[in-house]
């Protein structure tokens, strides 16, 4: 296969609510999203975890990733990730070992250390990692285990261990992941490194209707919604950040990748070939559910000739939509 076409998209999804107390309403619009996204040819389809906001509807990812698994028929389904902090791991084996009996070589187990939950020792997490990781290969758990971090410490687990590893701060360079690839240290569930990149984007056709959807983005990751309950409007959330309506997004958060089609492809190959990466796992929060599967839509429409998944796009004609008055 041609170096061309060596990509996968996959989909992080951290269920964000749109409207404040609206947390059933953004299970069922995370159920939407997956069912476009297999249609789209996502590869895979993870479940965040977080707590302690009303802001977000992704508490049980255990659960979603059954639902998920439930509703998609290709793409792989996991946790983005389970915070071990907060669990047994006997008890975070068992569930998904129940995950695989029922859907097979599908699931994936994300695990992440966190922040928020019950304050944990980095020993005690190494030592539940290693208790988790010695239940799987025990019980044969038909699952891939990832482990999630955006640092030193998360890379260094997963080396140890011989884990898959994804890696979720793009600004801070390839220095983590390359370190990752070169001291891995291979093991029964995973002969050979294998990594991922996860990079916030939002997209829409126009370039400066991205732009303007990306505020919302922005002011969200400050707090992750504790604030308000909710996604805010693109204006509103400027205003909150205290800009003015003639600035600039691009210049103050560099971070957030945001364009029509083309200037998302460009950015994300760029970010393809600086990490060597062959996958790239993309967060979308927008303040409108279908502004944010039109987002996922055209993503995966204007990487189609650079991946190697399916690309069906039956769901994604019905996803186009005007911009004018969604946006503010």
């Amino acid at each position: 296969m041609s170096e061309r076409r060596e990509l996968r998209l996959s989909v992080l999804d951290v269920m964000p609510c749109t409207r404040s107390g609206a947390r059933p309403q953004a299970v069922q619009e995370t159920l939407a999203l997956a069912r476009l996204a297999d249609d789209c040819g996502y590869a895979r389809y993870w479940l965040a975890e977080h707590h302690g906001t009303d802001a977000v509807a992704s508490s049980a990812p255990e659960i979603m990733v059954a639902a998920v698994a439930q509703t998609t028929r290709y793409m792989r389904v996991g946790s983005g990730g389970i915070l071990l902090g907060r669990y047994d791991p006997h008890k975070v084996a068992e569930v998904f070992e129940t995950l695989g009996a029922l859907y097979g070589d599908r699931i994936d187990l994300g695990i992440a250390r966190g922040r928020g939950g019950p304050a944990v020792s980095g020993d005690e997490f190494s030592s539940r990692l290693e208790r988790l990781v010695a239940l799987l290969e025990q019980r044969r758990v038909n699952v891939q285990l990832w482990l999630l971090g955006n640092g030193v410490t998360s890379r260094d687990h997963a080396v140890r261990l011989g884990a898959r590893f994804a890696y979720g701060d793009p600004a801070a360079g390839p220095k983590v992941l390359e370190e990752y690839r070169q001291r891995f240290v291979a093991s029964p569930g995973c002969p050979e490194a294998q990594d991922l990149l996860c990079v916030t984007v939002v997209c829409a056709e126009l370039a400066r209707d991205a732009e303007e959807l990306a505020w919302s983005a922005v002011q969200f990751g400050h707090d992750f919604g504790a604030q308000f309950g909710r996604v805010l409007a693109p204006s509103l959330a400027r205003q909150v950040l205290g800009y003015f309506p003639e600035e600039r997004l691009g210049v103050q958060y560099p971070r957030l990748i945001h364009g029509d089609p083309a200037g998302v492809r460009r950015d994300l190959l760029r970010l393809r070939e600086v990490f060597g990466v062959r996958e790239l796992m993309v967060s979308t929060v927008i303040h409108d559910a279908h502004l944010r599967r039109t987002s996922y839509a055209l993503i995966a429409e204007a990487l189609a000739p650079y991946t190697l998944t399916r690309l069906g796009l039956r769901s994604v004609g019905n996803t186009h939509s005007s911009f004018a008055g969604g946006i503010r």
